[in-house]
C-alpha cells in the first residue's frame, strides 16, 4: 500500500510542477509585455508625462540666465557672449511673432527678454571686463548682435546703440576708438529688411 501511495505521489508531483511552471512563464511574459509597453515612447504613460510637463518660454530663458550668471563669475568674456547669443534667440522669437501677426499681450514678451539679456551683458562689461583687448572684442560682439536685432522699439534700440557707442569711444587706445566709432556708425542707419521697419538717425 505504501508503495502505491508513493507511486501516486510521484505521478502527481510532476503535473503540479508543470502547471506552476507554465503559470510562472505566462506571468513573466505578461510582465515583459507591460515593461515593453511602458518603455515604448508612444505608450500612454510616456505621452501623458511628456505633455503634462509644458515649460513656459519665459521660465526657460530665466533658467538660462541663471546658468550664464554662474559661468560669468569665472569667465566674464564667455558670459557676455552667451548673454548676447540668448538675446539674439529671444529677439528672433519676437521677430517671428511680428511676421506671423501675433501681437497678443498674453504671449511671451520676447523683446523684453532680449533687452534684459543685452542689459546684463552691458553690466558684465562694466563690472568685470577691464582688459583693453577683451573690451574691444566684446564691443564688436555687441555691435554684431544689435545689427541683427530688428524688432526692438525705437526708444529701446536707441538706448542700446548709444550705450554701445559710448563704450567704443572710451577704449584705451585711440586707434581702437576710431575703429569702434566707425563700426558703431552702422547701427544708426539700417535699411529695411524682411518687411521690418528700418532705422535712420538722423
Amino acid at each position: 500500500a505504501a508503495s502505491e501511495i508513493n507511486d501516486v505521489d510521484a505521478n502527481e508531483k510532476p503535473d503540479d510542477h508543470t502547471e506552476m511552471t507554465n503559470t510562472d512563464e505566462a506571468e513573466e511574459k505578461e510582465g515583459e509585455k507591460k515593461d515593453e509597453q511602458s518603455d515604448s515612447p508612444t505608450s500612454p504613460e510616456k505621452v501623458n508625462l511628456i505633455f503634462n510637463k509644458a515649460v513656459n518660454c519665459r521660465k526657460l530663458f530665466v533658467f538660462v540666465q541663471k546658468l550664464i550668471a554662474g559661468v560669468a563669475t569665472a569667465h566674464a568674456e564667455m558670459g557676455l557672449k552667451l548673454y548676447l547669443e540668448c538675446a539674439l534667440v529671444a529677439e528672433n522669437c519676437a521677430t517671428m511673432n511680428v511676421r506671423g501677426g501675433n501681437h497678443s499681450s498674453s504671449s511671451c514678451d520676447f523683446n523684453g527678454m532680449a533687452y534684459e539679456f543685452i542689459a546684463q551683458a552691458f553690466i558684465l562689461y562694466e563690472d568685470e571686463i577691464s582688459d583693453s583687448k577683451i573690451q574691444y572684442r566684446s564691443i564688436v560682439s555687441m555691435v554684431g548682435t544689435l545689427l541683427s536685432c530688428r524688432s526692438f522699439a525705437k526708444e529701446d534700440y536707441e538706448s542700446l546703440i548709444t550705450k554701445t557707442t559710448q563704450y567704443g569711444a572710451k577704449l584705451l587706445r585711440k586707434p581702437d576708438q576710431c575703429k569702434m566709432i566707425i563700426m558703431c556708425s552702422h547701427l544708426f542707419y539700417r535699411n529695411e529688411k524682411d518687411g521690418l521697419q528700418p532705422y535712420h538717425n538722423p
